[in-house]
């Protein structure tokens, strides 16, 4: 499933979203004449993109409304914005080399260092469903879409065996309600027997190649590096980190600053996405690559 819109356009934080992202909230329910819940629900899943399918006036104004209070933005055609590719995973079982021009993991990918255009720091709960706004004017009907499809088919089929049709909407209706019941019962039951733990993800993106690599910093094959393993993990994945920016200098970074996972704020998996796929988008644009006429 895309994550993307296909059709119309969206407004970018060229200079990356901000830590809070309620400020985007009123100016953009404002420039686009929206109530601001909505509002504010998009701008914390888009993360920087917003994800609604816009026509290019609305997408300019917010764009201009986003610019004037602070924020840098533009429009852009949801054509141009960058789809995450899938993540392939470093395990750390993994045979890795660590190049002088590129990084290479076995059976996984090869990422020249010329190529590596993202290095992205993330702490991660990644249980939650992948969703998508930007083609719905309500986004609560988006999250819904998911867990009503089969609701829906029971209703019909329930509403064909019923008789007289008159009351089988009803009764077929009661009968769902107790299903949905049930089932966030077993589904909170299934959470607080194992509850997701939020996971700290580096990943790199390559820019001229359809490559994310993701690393577990506690699941890295560290003796990959020159020299003998540090004794505590977490110099381990500064010496990574140094490597990472001496190799690949010109790369785009984000939340490089905030090293300890306890001070970072944590994402879901949703969030994660779309803020990959802004982070992608700048790049894109910093490159000068992809625009359409």
């Amino acid at each position: 499933m895309s994550l993307l819109p296909k059709d119309g356009w969206t407004a970018l934080l060229v200079g990356g979203a901000p830590k809070s992202l309620a400020l985007l909230a009123a100016p953009a329910s404002r420039a686009l004449r929206i109530p601001l819940a909505d509002a504010s629900t998009r701008c914390k899943v888009g993360q920087g993109l917003f994800p609604m399918a816009l026509d290019e006036d609305r997408a300019g104004a917010l764009a201009e409304t986003w610019t004037s209070v602070g924020f840098p933005a533009r429009a852009l055609r949801w054509q141009d914005c960058v789809e995450p590719p899938p993540a392939r995973k470093v395990a750390g079982n993994a045979k890795v080399w660590l190049g002088e021009a590129a990084l290479d993991v076995k059976d996984v990918g090869t990422l020249p260092w010329p190529e590596l255009g993202v290095i992205h720091l993330d702490l991660v709960a990644p249980d939650q469903p992948i969703l998508s706004l930007g083609e719905s004017d309500e986004p609560e009907r988006a999250e819904r879409v998911a867990g009503t499809v089969t609701g829906l088919v029971d209703v019909l089929a329930d509403v064909v065996l019923d008789s007289p049709l008159q009351t089988g909407f009803s009764q077929a209706a009661e009968r769902r309600r107790d299903r949905a019941a049930d089932k966030r019962q077993e589904i909170s039951q299934a959470r607080l027997r194992n509850p997701g733990q939020p996971r700290e993800w580096l990943e790199l993106y390559g820019a001229g190649i359809a490559l994310r690599l993701r690393i577990d910093p506690g699941d890295f094959p560290y003796r990959s590096l020159e020299g003998e393993p540090a004794l505590a993990a977490r110099e381990n994945y500064r010496r990574l980190l140094r490597l990472l920016r001496e190799r690949a200098p010109n790369a785009l970074e984000v939340g490089l600053e905030e090293v300890a996972p306890s001070t970072r704020k944590v994402s879901q998996l949703n969030e994660h996405e779309w803020r990959v796929a802004a982070t992608l988008t700048r790049d894109r644009l910093r490159r000068g690559e992809g625009e359409s006429a």
